[in-house]
């Protein structure tokens, strides 16, 4: 809906935009992220948030800015960050556009000068980012001030990170079929720096054939969207090409994600948007009977026809394979582009007539669409997790309270739910897992997962721990590894204790720190001990307790350290330290100990109402400004 829309805005043709809504939704990014609701989620806003972001760049309105805003703004309310912060890039390089080349493309605009459009576009994108901002502040301010010492993903991820997982070139050539792609999973693989998911560029024949007839006509704006799908392209292909390095070192914002691909999302946008244009090539002929522009598409539409067969063949022989064994995708490769290709030779003859052709281009537009959406089953859903589904569902247990399973934690998730592997099933059923599949993590999350010596504390129904002489070390790799080795030799691991503000600088530079602890605290550091507890109340804001202990010392929790979980003792407020590099620990004295940990994040509640009340403002405005336009038309 949202591409329609905007191509009916850019003035093309009603058959032109179904063409391009078609490919876009039947594309790669789409068909390949199936399983990835988020980035659905936060893509698919993006034909809105233009089309108003880009009539305010014509009408030179802030009003419709904050439209704009407020739409990206929902977008990371419950999208994929990657998307949220790459939409700023792109809208700000297709504001650029429009302000140094001077017109839209059949939009009409205004008369103004090339500074002054330039100026509106700075001045409005400021618009867009504050409302924005607002809007998406729980979730995204949120994750800056509350994960630091609680994930290394608070200082972003490290350059290696960034530009791995890239759109491989040689899957460029997927633009050919919508079946190429899954030769990337097993038993072939054949580009195995990446996932399935990552490796389809696929937007449709007629998208493909559309967006060079677009060129054929000199436009400089056309010509500006070529340049950034070129940019997107060269970033998505991660450590292939620098262009996502710089990103990285000049926009700070990039360092917060993985998976370089997603870049190519933005790529297949605007090649839709091209071949919309395109349709109005095509639609234009139609109405002046343009014999030479109608042997210029046809021209077209062999040598990309072309070219595509070539990027089959290639492809296929890849994964070492000849055409007879993918018989059903090369019918499918032959069932559209030839068609598309034959239909404009014979248009340019006039061997068909203007209302067939239109008729002809939509009916393969639709069979592609319904083709390549069928060819990427694997990746959009399996019916081997129904099983698993269905235990979640008939097993989900509402409510937050955790008492009842006391303290017990597996390391894997249940049987029923799955194989024992990373991942989070067991959330519906409220059973604590220590592997799950999170990407909060910090460097030492790993490591206690694969060691049974490490992991033995945070497992079981054991995971309170009591030491009277815990040593005190920052959060560094060097302290980790000698961690580990006392670890082993001691069969079960001692009580190490870290200064909250380490652990809060530990968030952004954990590897870099170096270990000042005593070099004989190795030889004379005691194991923990176990501490038996009486749970009183669990919930995941809340841990209450009693403890009777023997001496006075510290009592390891092994659930993850935050900043902002506070702590009393007999009702007497007391630090608490980070523990064993991921934990939390609190000072006890000898007696009985009533233990209570409250999770309180200042501020957040505020965040909630900026952000709901700023779109809740947009919304009455916004509908004031529509009945005072009625009213006085």
């Amino acid at each position: 809906m949202g591409m329609l829309i905007l191509c009916r805005y850019l003035q093309c043709p009603p058959w032109g935009g179904l063409i391009a809504a078609l490919g876009f939704i039947a594309s790669g990014f789409y068909i390949g992220h199936g399983e990835h609701t988020s980035m659905l989620y936060s893509f698919s806003y993006l034909p809105w948030i233009l089309w108003r972001l880009d009539l305010a760049l014509v009408r030179r309105s802030y009003w419709s800015m904050v439209v704009a805003g407020s739409l990206w703004g929902l977008s990371g309310l419950g999208g994929y960050p990657a998307l949220v912060i790459l939409d700023p890039l792109f809208l700000f390089l297709w504001g650029l556009g429009r302000s140094l080349l001077g017109h839209s493309d059949g939009v009409a605009d205004t008369d103004e000068s090339c500074k002054a459009r330039l100026f509106f576009t700075l001045a409005g994108m400021c618009v867009f980012g504050v409302i924005g901002v607002a809007i998406l502040s729980p979730a995204y301010i949120g994750f800056l001030i509350y994960t630091k010492g609680y994930t290394s993903r608070a200082g972003g991820v490290s350059f290696q990170e960034a530009v791995m997982g890239p759109l491989p070139p040689q899957a460029l050539g997927t633009f050919a079929s919508p079946f190429l792609y899954l030769l990337n999973q097993p038993p072939y693989s054949i580009w195995p720096e990446s996932d399935v998911s990552f490796s389809d560029v696929y937007a449709g024949v007629l998208t493909v054939l559309l967006a060079p007839i677009a060129l054929l006509r000199w436009n400089k704006w056309r010509f500006w969207l070529v340049a950034i799908i070129g940019f997107f392209t060269a970033a998505a292909v991660g450590h292939h090409l620098p262009v996502r390095g710089w990103l990285y070192i000049l926009m700070p914002p990039t360092r917060y994600f993985r998976a370089a691909h997603l870049f190519g999302a933005y790529a297949i946008f605007v090649l839709c948007i091209l071949a919309a244009y395109g349709s109005r090539e095509v639609d234009s002929s139609l109405k002046t009977d343009d014999i030479a522009a109608r042997k210029g598409f046809a021209l077209v539409a062999g040598m990309i026809a072309a070219i595509a067969f070539l990027s089959f063949i290639v492809t296929v022989r890849t994964a070492h394979l000849d055409l007879a064994a993918v018989a059903h995708p090369v019918r499918v490769f032959f069932a559209t582009w030839l068609p598309a290709v034959v239909i404009f030779v014979f248009w340019w003859q006039k061997d068909i007539s203007n209302r067939l052709l239109l008729w002809l281009l939509v009916s393969i537009s639709v069979f592609d669409a319904v083709t390549a959406i069928r060819a990427g089953r694997p990746t959009l859903y399996s019916e081997a997790s129904a099983a698993w589904w269905k235990v979640m569902a008939s097993h989900h247990v509402r409510s937050l309270d955790l008492v009842g399973n006391g303290l017990h934690r597996q390391l894997f998730q249940p049987d029923e739910v799955g194989p024992h592997i990373q991942a989070d099933s067991n959330l519906p059923l409220k059973i604590p897992t220590l592997a799950s599949y999170v990407v909060m993590v910090n460097p030492f999350f790993q490591p206690h997962v694969d060691d049974p010596v490490l992991h033995q504390l945070a497992v079981g129904e054991r995971r309170m721990w009591f030491s009277e002489s815990p040593v005190w070390l920052p959060p560094s790799e060097q302290s980790f590894a000698e961690y580990v080795k006392v670890s082993h030799r001691l069969g079960v691991p001692p009580l190490i204790l870290h200064a909250p503000d380490d652990m809060l600088k530990g968030s952004a530079s954990m590897k870099y720190q170096v270990g000042h602890a005593d070099e004989n605290w190795s030889q004379s550091v005691q194991s923990v001990t176990p501490a038996t507890i009486g749970l009183l109340r669990y919930t995941p804001n809340e841990l209450s307790f009693r403890f009777q202990a023997a001496a006075d010392g510290w009592l390891l929790v092994t659930d993850r350290y935050a900043r902002f979980w506070n702590a009393t003792v007999n009702n007497r407020r007391v630090d608490i330290a980070g523990a064993n590099f991921m934990f939390r620990a609190v000072p006890v004295s000898r007696g009985e100990n009533i233990v209570r940990f409250q999770y309180e994040a200042k501020g957040y509640v505020g965040l909630v109402v900026l952000s709901w009340g700023t779109l809740v403002a947009v919304v009455v405005v916004g509908l004031g400004k529509y009945c005072i336009d009625k009213a006085m038309a």
